[in-house]
């Protein structure tokens, strides 16, 4: 049930903070993002970029996206697709693949949100999307002809591009835009293109066919590198404050206060330290070592922290935790709080780290038959996440405790637990 409040004779629907999808203003609490936008526009979309929005979820890419495509709609044709809904059987092949994009571009032009492209092309789009053939270079040239034909500038705007890197014909599309964008001087193309995932495609593993041209180490390194900031400023969160009033459990809003306590902690904290002497032993081959990471933190808490006090620990145990992880992945992966409970004796933290996820679980040790449920709950977890192994952290207060490294086996999952 939607929950109003009243305002004089009417009754106005009240704000609250959104963590699925898309935010807008009027009905979410939400920073103000109005620089941000304008700043990626005047940077880059009318400089004719072609760039990536890249980061871990829930930092507010898709709102970004949206905001781009409300502001630019009334003088660009902008085309902002997703790849979240599509099978990885569009990406099978050449075929499937060019009129699964064919199909997401007549979607937009259906229901008029694509402003400057004509019913020429409409039909045109519609009847390559009934024939028989179609391959790359045919989309290439009708890219070309539909930019031709359009009266103002294309944008191509395309979400959740992390559904589709690992698939050959997607690689071989980016090589298709790439090619394209060197030679805009001379033919028509998009005035720009933007990614978002929460991976860098310019990290993906690629594997460039034999006959598609090696001059260059990626399909993505078209333009001059930028990142885009999705982190909250100072003031943002400031704002953000203000409008703050009764969820205290909103995932982005704990993640965010959590990486601006971090950050202080990093500068002065022994397991910190710790973590960034060892930081290189912690990856190997573009993977990152959990197993290791939990083991060595067993080890540097014990020594750094053992003789501190209970309560300490129990108010500062995830946050020691996290702020060990930091300076281990930082700059190369990112983590966000999935917390499930309110009184914080069990919360999850999910990193995203060079492609691939790892769920680590915090909790405080209330016995054997609580430990048993929590990796119950963990595997049931994994299973959401679609992955075969995750991590446990148990902080242990008892007086005879023993600090241990151990793998169990968990209705199929391999769990590895730290109890400190």
């Amino acid at each position: 049930m939607e929950i109003r409040k009243r305002r004089g004779k009417q009754w106005e629907r009240m704000k609250r903070f959104n963590t699925s999808g898309t935010c807008f203003a009027d009905i979410h609490y939400m920073v103000n993002l109005d620089r941000r936008v304008d700043r990626i526009v005047q940077e880059l979309v009318l400089e004719n970029k072609y760039f990536v929005i890249n980061r871990a979820r829930q930092y507010g890419k898709t709102t970004t996206l949206d905001l781009i495509y409300r502001k630019l709609r009334n003088d660009f044709s902008v085309f902002l697709l997703s790849f979240e809904d599509i099978s990885s059987e569009a990406f099978s092949d050449e075929l499937k693949f060019c009129k699964t994009f064919l199909r997401l571009l007549k979607t937009q032009m259906s229901y008029n949100m694509t402003e400057g492209i004509s019913d020429a092309v409409f039909r045109e789009t519609d009847l390559y999307i009934k024939q028989g053939d179609f391959t790359l270079s045919m989309l290439k040239d009708f890219i070309t002809h539909m930019c031709m034909d359009a009266d103002r500038p294309v944008l191509l705007i395309i979400d959740e591009v992390d559904q589709a890197s690992n698939n050959q014909v997607f690689l071989d599309f980016l090589a298709i835009l790439r090619s394209m964008y060197l030679k805009r001087r001379y033919i028509k193309t998009f005035q720009s293109v933007i990614l978002a995932g929460v991976y860098d495609v310019k990290n993906l593993q690629l594997k460039i066919r034999p006959n598609v041209e090696h001059r260059y180490n990626s399909p993505w390194n078209i333009a001059a590198d930028f990142n885009i900031d999705m982190s909250f400023s100072a003031e943002d969160i400031a704002g953000m404050l203000k409008e703050y009033e009764e969820d205290h459990g909103n995932r982005i809003f704990e993640t965010r206060l959590y990486n601006r306590y971090l950050t202080e902690d990093t500068k002065k904290s022994a397991i910190a330290d710790a973590a960034s002497m060892g930081k290189n032993q912690f990856v190997a081959n573009g993977a990152l070592n959990m197993d290791l990471v939990m083991e060595k933190f067993m080890m540097h808490f014990t020594e750094i922290y053992g003789n501190s006090e209970v309560k300490f620990l129990e108010e500062n145990g995830r946050r020691i935790f996290l702020t060990y992880l930091k300076p281990i992945i930082n700059g190369t992966g990112n983590y966000y709080i999935e917390a499930r409970t309110r009184d914080m004796k069990r919360t999850d933290v999910i990193v995203d780290y060079l492609g691939r996820q790892y769920v680590i679980e915090m909790k405080i040790w209330h016995g054997n038959e609580y430990n048993h449920r929590g990796e119950l709950q963990l595997a049931g977890y994994l299973d959401d996440y679609g992955l075969d192994q995750g991590y446990l952290v148990s902080f242990n207060f008892n007086k005879n405790k023993k600090t241990e490294l151990k793998e169990i086996q968990c209705k199929g999952k391999r769990i590895l637990e730290v109890v400190v």
